[in-house]
């Protein structure tokens, strides 16, 4: 006879047993693995994240009796995202504390153009821009540079990403493809997981549902941005990269960031949420731009 184990789970998640799968645990319904007499090691593993998982090894005295599992991988997700920056906000998704690239929340991070996984540059002086070091195929920030353009400055003939005809240079008709796809968002391509750029209905969030007040932090100038629960991130403000220079307004000092999605009805431009001192916005620019990224996660 075989020891029973009823788990209890907070999330569903698939158990396994030394590499091989046992079965799914649901919340709220009653999941009973068997298990011999003698020493096993079971781990459990979220179907939404396999990054949040649970093990444990543990010894079957006797094979006739009956146990329950208590596994809390929701308390496991938590600690996972503090440790990886996530700040709950009190909204839909959780916005990472650090620009993509940054490693303290005052850095502007990396600038990427819409679509892209990796900046133009290799490195960059902000004080000499005859410094900066280009990639391999790059020479700017401009529409020849761009990953999915066959055009030039003045005509623009996009591959991907294109909701009208006489902006699509690829086979067949447009793709209609209105948000970006996982392998072309620079935050999911980076940090994996469930991290990724923010929808626009999410900057909307963000700009409604938050308080936004003007800061500096650590002699950046930026935004504080507080959710309904009380906690804040600081935004900075970054600017961004047009041709080949950095670009901001000593007056204004802007912050601009992309979203995952694209403008519909000029599929030239993805849609951007940014800030100056005096207000916060929500518009459209032109997708070769460089701009940084705010990473959000479930």
């Amino acid at each position: 006879m075989e020891a029973i184990y009823h788990i209890e789970t907070d999330l569903e998640c698939r158990v396994l047993h030394f590499g091989t799968e046992l079965c799914t645990a649901v919340p709220g319904k009653d999941a009973v693995v068997a298990l011999r007499k003698g020493r096993h090691r079971l781990s459990f593993v979220s179907t939404e994240n396999p990054l949040d998982s649970y093990t444990t090894v543990f010894e079957v005295p006797e094979n006739d009796i009956e146990d329950y599992f208590e596994v809390n991988l929701k308390g496991i997700r938590q600690g996972r995202l503090e440790k990886e920056g996530a700040v709950d906000l009190g909204l839909s998704v959780k916005w990472r504390s650090l620009n993509l690239g940054a490693t303290r929340p005052e850095e502007f991070g990396d600038f990427y153009a819409w679509g892209e996984t990796e900046p133009y540059y290799e490195d960059w002086d902000p004080e000499d821009f005859t410094s900066t070091h280009w990639k391999e195929g790059k020479k700017c920030y401009d529409w020849t540079s761009y990953k999915w353009s066959k055009g030039k400055a003045k005509k623009k003939k996009l591959t991907k990403y294109c909701s009208m005809d006489e902006y699509w240079a690829g086979s067949g008709s447009p793709d209609c493809k209105a948000v970006l796809d996982p392998e072309d968002d620079a935050a999911h391509v980076r940090l994996g997981g469930s991290w990724r750029m923010p929808t626009m209905e999410e900057c909307e969030e963000l700009s409604f549902e938050c308080t936004w007040s003007y800061t500096v932090l650590n002699g950046v100038m930026g935004h504080k941005v507080t959710g309904p629960n009380g906690n804040s991130i600081f935004l900075p403000a970054a600017g961004w990269w047009d041709q080949d220079r950095h670009r901001n307004d000593d007056d204004y000092f802007y912050g601009n960031y992309w979203s995952s999605s694209l403008r519909k009805d000029m599929p030239a431009q993805a849609l951007e949420w940014g800030f100056c001192s005096e207000y916060d916005d929500i518009g459209p620019i032109e997708r070769f731009i460089g701009l940084p990224i705010r990473p959000v996660t479930e």
